[in-house]
């Protein structure tokens, strides 16, 4: 009996060491430039993955920019990010609040999805797979999507941007040829501590970050506009993001649906950033 709880023991330390480690990410020094434009082979480190979330990501900064990554091969995934949004937060404490954030893209009012979707099914106007996703990398290229930021020191409130501007922080979503969806953020350090150099020289001071998409309410649409987007979001078919079906004559659909009602979402308690 008592060799039984020994073991137990054992196994929950070494559980709680492997759980504890598991919330402490290190940011890699980047020594090469990374261009924001949702292509990730110039990034430096390593990526991390969280299976809850289906998200794999990655940080690494040098000492003017914090650089952030998420690549996404998850399709019902992507099509929430494109719908609701996905914020990028930071605690510069670690205490795990969202003191500074950034989304984009923000999440789509509900009556102009529904009138883009109405567009989508007249005649001469259907879009295949591939030209919608190159309407969205070029519209993130160009710069044309809405971004938010909150609580950083030039943008104390919630302010809308561009998603490249000249004011500093910048985001750029991609999707490959091998559909998935690359999202990347250039932050700069001067927003976020009022003296970066010294909080990069302290080896303790740690950071907590997460992200988060938005949910799809299907209640506030209209029931022509809910129809149709319940059937686009099932699946991509002859207009490049569904076929319009019925999506209760699918439990396949019904599943993707209900994954669209949840936010996806986690958070890494402690990280700390690169010291060259």
């Amino acid at each position: 009996m008592c060799k039984i709880k020994f073991v137990f023991l054992i196994a929950l330390f070494v559980f709680s060491i492997e759980n504890t480690n598991a919330q402490i990410v290190s940011n890699v020094w980047q020594d090469s430039i990374i261009v924001i434009d949702g292509n990730d082979n110039d990034w430096s480190g390593v990526m991390h993955y969280n299976s809850s979330a289906k998200m794999m990501y990655g940080l690494s900064n040098d000492n003017k920019n914090l650089y952030v990554k998420i690549k996404i091969d998850d399709e019902v995934l992507q099509k929430k990010i494109l719908l609701t949004g996905l914020t990028f937060w930071m605690d510069t404490v670690g205490k795990s609040k969202k003191q500074l954030s950034v989304t984009c893209p923000v999440k789509r009012d509900p009556q102009i999805m529904n009138k883009e979707m109405n567009n989508r099914q007249k005649d001469g106007q259907k879009k295949n797979a591939d030209s919608y996703k190159e309407l969205v990398n070029s519209k993130f290229i160009i710069g044309l999507v809405d971004m938010e930021v909150e609580g950083f020191n030039k943008y104390p409130d919630k302010a809308v941007l561009n998603n490249k501007n000249d004011n500093g922080i910048n985001v750029v979503l991609h999707i490959n040829n091998s559909n998935e969806m690359i999202w990347e953020a250039l932050i700069p350090l001067k927003m976020i501590f009022a003296n970066p150099s010294e909080f990069l020289n302290e080896q303790q001071n740690y950071f907590s970050f997460g992200f988060e998409t938005g949910s799809v309410d299907f209640g506030s649409m209209n029931p022509q506009g809910s129809s149709q987007a319940q059937g686009q979001m099932g699946g991509r078919g002859r207009d490049g993001m569904g076929n319009g079906q019925n999506p209760n004559a699918n439990p396949e659909r019904m599943q993707m649906m209900q994954a669209m009602r949840v936010p996806s979402k986690f958070k890494v308690k402690k990280a700390s950033f690169a010291r060259k």
